[in-house]
């Protein structure tokens, strides 16, 4: 996109300055890449994800400020070029509030850092109808800012369950696994009982045999 909008204000802007503002952006990229790359896999302690809170944050400020400098230095007299600037840039913002409301700082960072510089530059033509824009862009970032929030709301509340979930699915399984256990101990000790049944029986029926025995044995001596 950013090639694209020094595309279509080549001949509204001065070269030189659109080129160095693309330069800078890229750069910026190029930066947040190499952030991304050597650090993708810290998100294991609390620190690394308060560094990553700050870093996310940084870049998304860093972002909208830029485009917000788009709309200061290369905003156009044509009043068709203006709409198509403020076209743009409400694009953006309503790309990330779609993209990007799991996170509401950066968020808010990139949206202000976008629509500020565009309401206040907007505001400098001072006449009718560029109040009335300023009106509508105003109560557009109200309308966004609610919209990010009941999108995080939503994204917050699904994350809530997922966890919830999966707590419940672990104590399920430290259930089955006492019931499991408390199974297994059920079963030795009907085992051990079946056992110890087993040589009580034995031991009745030799008791049985030996008084048998001795009573016939008494018999046969009083016989």
């Amino acid at each position: 996109l950013e090639v694209l909008f020094v595309w279509l204000f080549w001949d509204h802007a001065s070269h030189e300055l659109l080129l160095s503002w693309i330069a800078f952006f890229y750069s910026l990229h190029a930066v947040e890449l190499v952030e991304w790359t050597l650090h993708r896999q810290k998100l294991n302690t609390l620190q690394e994800c308060r560094n990553w809170h700050a870093t996310f944050t940084f870049f998304s400020l860093a972002t909208g400020i830029l485009w917000g400098a788009a709309v200061v230095a290369f905003f156009p007299a044509d009043i068709a070029y203006q709409s198509l600037m403020i076209c743009v840039m409400v694009g953006l913002v309503a790309g990330a509030v779609t993209i990007n409301p799991v996170h509401p700082p950066a968020l808010y960072a990139y949206l202000l850092g976008i629509m500020a510089p565009l309401i206040v530059r907007v505001s400098l033509e001072n006449d009718f109808v560029h109040w009335i824009l300023v009106l509508m862009l105003g109560v557009y970032v109200v309308v966004i800012l609610l919209a990010g929030r009941g999108l995080n709301k939503t994204f917050v509340l699904s994350l809530q369950q997922g966890f919830e979930n999966d707590s419940l699915l672990q104590q399920l399984k430290v259930q089955k696994a006492e019931t499991e256990e408390a199974r297994n101990q059920l079963e030795h000790a009907n085992i051990v009982l079946l056992n110890n049944e087993h040589k009580l029986e034995q031991m009745v029926l030799e008791r049985t045999a030996l008084l048998r025995q001795q009573t016939e044995e008494n018999v046969a001596i009083k016989d």
